[in-house]
């Protein structure tokens, strides 16, 4: 999988409908907004701490280029699935 190129990553949003999965891929950031709502996404530009939410399962909800920093990525997160991990990051982040 090439790296280079993180707009082709498959991202997904899960809805639950009668105890089923679906997974929907978003196209733009509008899209994952319209899903989960602008306040409950949380926007990650700094790559050590975008792999270490992974690390932890945190995945991030859409991936797209930075619009403030073009050339850089941002990574979108669901802001309950990352209370514990940012104290963990605040405890052990590199300095």
């Amino acid at each position: 999988m090439r790296l280079d190129c993180l707009c082709c990553l498959p991202l997904f949003c899960a809805i639950k409908e009668k105890d089923k999965m679906k997974r929907i891929q978003f196209n733009n950031l509008d899209e994952a907004i319209e899903c989960y709502g602008r306040e409950n996404l949380i926007a990650i530009s700094n790559l050590s701490q975008i792999i270490f939410y992974t690390r932890y399962g945190a995945q991030p909800k859409f991936i797209w280029e930075s619009e403030d920093k073009p050339g850089k990525i941002t990574a979108w997160f669901h802001k309950d699935e990352t209370h514990y991990i940012f104290k963990k990051w605040m405890e052990t982040k590199p300095k």
